[in-house]
């Protein structure tokens, strides 16, 4: 039977709480949920792309950079960000 515990230092525990809480999730579950959407092939499989987006809120315009990978195998687009709201709704647009 595998250990079921997953050790992380203190400040990476907080920064997931935080995420977890921010998304209406338990721990495990805002786990679960980033490993769902993440790709199963290896690395090597992955190709980088880095993506500009420019977010116009409020009459102003924020660009923020984003690493893209795409799996030359399956070829999923895994959208690498602490911008969990920005992350998805990018990733339903590349993905389409």
């Amino acid at each position: 039977m595998a250990d079921k515990q997953i050790r992380v230092d203190e400040k990476v525990h907080k920064q997931i709480v935080k995420i977890a809480r921010s998304n209406f999730r338990g721990i495990g579950d805002q786990i679960a949920f980033w490993a769902s959407k993440d790709c199963p092939h290896p690395i090597e499989m992955r190709e980088e792309k880095d993506v500009t987006v420019s977010i116009m809120e409020d009459g102003k315009s924020t660009d923020q950079t984003l690493r893209v990978f795409l799996c030359k195998q399956c070829r999923r687009h895994i959208v690498v960000s602490d911008h969990e709201e920005l992350t998805e709704k990018i990733g339903k647009i590349i993905s389409e």
